[in-house]
């Protein structure tokens, strides 16, 4: 007990030495076959084949709300739509009116014939047709750390509880009579109950809700997949150790980097100490990250960890390995030979 509570000590004292900075970077598709496709139509094809009472049934051994799904899997589409729109692939999104009848289960139907492809594409103007194929949802499970599900009471005072949604994708290029990308998602989200409300109460109203915003976040997670969006990154750098050094932090928190950068390198110059020098070195990687140098970024970085292995260091290093992959992608796509127009303040 004394030897982790002496770790929370270290890790509270290393939190209070930080500040935070965020900025914004273009993160490419996770999927690289969509850099010709510029008009897309969205279908919601989730629509039940079964039977009502099938229907209530299952909803009852579930702990799904009547109708949630259906609500859940609009929104779903609604924020799809809404997410393709702010992309820098799609210069047209549509979004189908209606429901297609598909599985009505956690599963696939079979792939729509190319002749209803075709035709929705022609009617929607849209170079593929993007369909949710269906939209399931559990509620009433927790998670522990292997992933397996426990009764909610098991999880703290029973007071929470946890929504699965299960969503399927296809992509249809009716150009190529392929399907260019076949996906499944889960998407959680937990809540807290109101112990105020009956059962039933929170049942329908809570429940409900949560199936719907959950949908609506698995929109947005598959928009993610197949689309570049501008995502927010957020890194710690040190604000203490010297008079100096927090003299950078009160520049870099007022938006003066160029003087924080200059204290930060005489530091890391001229500093006596090897703790000095390595925050100093490790806040010279964050610039540089954040106006998208990498290579003078992981410098810095390695050269910072040499010295002192700090925590958040080796989370910049793991994140400049990912981005310098994001930018190679980015790059090819748009033949350009800089990369400075994928990062923003």
């Amino acid at each position: 007990m004394i030897r982790y509570f002496h770790y929370f000590l270290m890790a509270a004292a290393l939190v209070s030495c930080t500040a935070s900075t965020t900025w914004q970077v273009l993160r490419p598709a996770n999927i690289n076959n969509i850099d010709n496709i510029e008009r897309v139509a969205i279908l919601n094809r989730t629509l039940s084949d079964k039977g009502r009472g099938i229907n209530i049934a299952e909803g009852v051994l579930t702990g799904e709300t009547i109708g949630a799904d259906k609500r859940g899997a609009e929104n779903c589409v609604i924020t799809l739509r809404e997410c393709l729109s702010h992309s820098e692939n799609y210069k047209h999104v549509n979004l189908i009116n209606g429901v297609m009848k598909g599985s009505g289960r956690s599963y696939m139907a079979n792939p729509l014939s190319w002749s209803t492809v075709d035709s929705l594409c022609s009617i929607n103007n849209a170079q593929a047709l993007i369909v949710l194929e269906f939209f399931d949802s559990n509620s009433g499970i927790s998670t522990v750390a292997n992933g397996g599900p426990i009764p909610p009471s098991s999880a703290g005072t029973g007071n929470a509880n946890n929504t699965l949604v299960k969503t399927g994708w296809r992509i249809y290029v009716p150009a190529s009579k392929k399907i260019i990308d076949e996906h499944h998602l889960e998407t959680w989200t937990t809540y807290a109950k109101n112990p105020n409300y009956g059962a039933a109460v929170d049942n329908y109203i809570r429940k409900n809700r949560v199936i719907k915003g959950t949908g609506a976040r698995a929109g947005v997670e598959y928009g993610f997949r197949i689309s570049e969006q501008w995502v927010n990154v957020a890194h710690s750098y040190f604000k203490g150790g010297t008079p100096s050094m927090k003299q950078a932090s009160r520049y870099a928190r007022a938006g003066n980097w160029q003087s924080a950068t200059e204290i930060w390198q005489a530091e890391a110059n001229n500093a006596g100490k090897r703790k000095i020098k390595s925050r100093a070195l490790h806040n010279l990687a964050v610039h540089y990250a954040r106006i998208g140098d990498n290579d003078n970024a992981m410098n810095f970085a390695r050269q910072s960890m040499e010295l002192r292995r700090y925590g958040n260091t080796m989370a910049l290093i793991n994140y400049l390995n990912i981005r310098a992959d994001e930018e190679r992608r980015l790059i090819k796509r748009h033949n350009k030979q800089s990369n400075n127009d994928y990062f923003t303040d």
